[in-house]
Parts: C-alpha cells; structure tokens; sequence
C-alpha cells in the first residue's frame, strides 16, 4: 500500500476517539497483556493479565490477530528461514542485513504463492536489500489474481481460475477480492511469468518434490510465506485445559460470531473476529461479510448479556459495567 502510516494511525486514533466517547475511559484499560482465559459456568470468564491482576466478565471478542510459525518441513533449513513478515519490516530488513550483508548475489526462495509472497518477491527484484543472483518463488496452489471480472481474469497455467459460487464477490462481481494478488503483488508475477526478470522463476510443485528440495538445499536465504495461523490465548473451561493458542492453527468461527470448540463442549460466549487468516471457503466474501456478521452477533449479546455476567475492574478503577 502507499497509504503513509501517519494516515493510517489517524484513522485508528479517531476510531479510538469515538469508542472512548461511548464507552467511557473508564471501561478501556490501555497498555495491560491479558495471558491466559478462564471459564466457569455461572461465573463467566477470569482474564489473568501479565501483572498478575485479573478482570471477570459475562463475554469475550477474541481480536488478537494472526501469526507466523515456521513450517514443520522447513525444520532441516531452520538457519536459512525466515518468516514473510519479518521480511516486510524495517527491523527485519536490517536484521537480515546485519546478518548476510545484502541479498547480492544470494540465491533465494520464497515459499509460498499468495500476496506476502510476491511482496517479499518485489522487494527482493527492487534491488533496495541487494540484487539475489537467482530467485524462486515455489508454490503449491494456482495463483489467484485480483480481478474485476471474469473478462478480466488473466488465464494461464500459472493462475487459478475463479469458480462462481465460490470466487466471485456476488456484491460487486470481482474475482478474488479477499486472496488476489493486487498492485505491486500482482505486477511482480505478471512480470516474473512474462520473463522480465531473468533472474527470477516460478516453481508450481503440489508435494515436497526432488525438484524443490534441490533448490531448498541450495538456497542462502528461504522465505517462508506460507499462511498464518490464530495467535490464541491458552484457555480453560471449568479447570480443564481447551488450548495453549500454539497448537490451534486455524481458529473456526460458527454463523453466530461464537468460536466453534471441540463437539464435546458446550458453545461458551467467547466470540473472534480479526484473527480468521481465512474465514470462510467464499474468497469472493471474506474477510469482510463475516466479520460484519461477527460483529452484529456481539453487538447483539452485549445487549443482552448472561444473567451472571460480573465485571471486576483494575484496582483503583470505578467501573461497574463491562465486557
């Protein structure tokens, strides 16, 4: 994007500024880590915070986000790997800097075919990090393409063709609205499949071939952008243990906003939203209808909030209600 963050962090203070003027200051605690989540039928929830104090409440909006791990089959390359999103930053850029000096003449692969992928892919082509002697970008799925039509969708053995129900936005008939490559994604691979960079290629390979091991092994730098995971909160329900956050992968969500658990649990208000990597099968969709779903859905409970919800505020904090 060549949005600034300055106008980006003006939005957000605004957003701030209206949520302080509706719920009151009183009811929003800045700058406290909440690290683990309790629940007890009739009780409600136990926040524990990172200082050791704690908050009760009736419901919880899980909006935490979503992570990198480090793919279980690049455990051999684990000194030559680094995740997408750090490769995105300023503190990763020269951190890999201080580490190889440059990209300059380095033989690179990036894992992966959705939009961090050719991000990494354009900043390592733009030559500001160094130009890599060779590049790879190794990918198991067909690309998705942004699109404002099907008459527009490039076809080609690279890219993946949009399927109606599934990848056509019914609200504005784009393809891929939600996964499709755009801008400066979209041009990096229109330009790697039409041979602008010779020192650039793609490798389509469905399963860990003998072909991608090869250039695993004689790469000096793999990036890995290969998806997100749910960044969780270890959990527990009535003293049993549900999560620790790191196993869960993918956070499922159910139609009513509310986190799906294991079939042998019961539906506990603790809803997520933000934190889906890829909320529903529709790309045409997501993320956008069904956070707007999840959020009428909360909306919706905090006005009618459990007969037991309880609000414990921080120390020194006059507050009664809350969720």
């Amino acid at each position: 994007s060549n949005v600034p963050l300055e106008a980006v962090g003006r939005v957000f203070a605004a957003c701030g500024r209206w949520v302080q003027r509706n719920m009151g200051s009183e009811h929003i605690y800045l700058r406290h880590r909440a690290v683990r989540l309790s629940y007890r039928n009739g009780q409600g929830f136990t926040v524990y915070l990172a200082d050791g104090s704690t908050l009760r409440t009736g419901i919880i909006a899980l909006a935490t986000g979503i992570r990198e791990a480090m793919h279980p089959s690049l455990e051999p390359h684990r000194n030559r790997v680094m995740l997408s999103g750090e490769m995105l930053t300023m503190e990763g850029q020269c951190a890999l800097l201080e580490r190889y000096g440059s990209l300059e003449g380095k033989s690179i692969t990036i894992m992966g075919g959705a939009h961090s992928s050719f991000s990494v892919a354009h900043l390592c082509l733009s030559g500001v990090l160094g130009r890599p002697r060779h590049m790879v970008v190794a990918h198991r799925s067909l690309i998705r393409l942004f699109s404002t039509g099907v008459s527009s969708v490039l076809v080609g053995p690279w890219t993946h063709f949009p399927a109606a129900q599934t990848d056509l936005c019914p609200e504005t008939g784009t393809a891929f609205r939600y996964s499709g490559l755009r801008g400066a994604a979209a041009n990096t691979f229109r330009e790697m499949i039409s041979g602008v960079h010779a020192n650039a290629s793609l490798l389509h390979s469905a399963d860990r071939s003998e072909a991608l091991d090869s250039v695993l092994s004689a790469s000096d730098l793999i990036i890995q952008a290969t998806g997100y995971h749910s960044r969780l909160l270890p959990l527990e329900i009535e003293d049993r243990e549900i999560w620790t956050g790191d196993e869960v992968e993918v956070v499922r969500v159910l139609e009513n906003g509310l986190v799906r658990l294991d079939e042998s649990q019961n539906q506990i208000p603790l809803y997520a939203a933000g934190l889906v990597p890829n909320p529903t099968a529709d790309n045409g969709t997501q993320p956008n209808s069904l956070y707007s779903r999840i959020g009428e859905c909360l909306l919706s409970a905090c006005e009618n909030p459990p007969s037991f919800q309880i609000f414990q505020p921080l120390p020194g904090v006059d507050c009664h209600v809350g969720v």
